[in-house]
């Protein structure tokens, strides 16, 4: 399982923050977390300059390729750290 297999669907930041904007991600297009095998996402948890937890979520790419067109089409953007609370 290489990196280049997964797609970054929530950009690192609060771990809160990033678990709430997966659970978006998963809300809108209309998955369960439990349909989900654990090998298919990808949860890092990276240490910020700062010294401050964050939380980076990534999906394996054939799951993103496989949902419908109509919920990737104009869905598909990374949740990014600017639209979460600050850290």
């Amino acid at each position: 399982m290489s990196n280049e297999d997964f797609v970054q669907v929530v950009a690192p930041m609060a771990m809160t923050d990033a678990d709430c904007n997966f659970q978006k991600w998963l809300d809108d297009r209309r998955i369960s977390r439990s349909a989900l095998d654990d090998n298919d996402v990808r949860i890092d948890l990276i240490r910020s300059l700062d010294g401050y937890n964050l939380r980076r979520y990534k999906v394996r790419k054939s799951i993103i390729e496989a949902l419908p067109v109509s919920v990737t089409s104009d869905q598909t953007e990374t949740v990014s750290a600017s639209s979460a609370s600050p850290v």
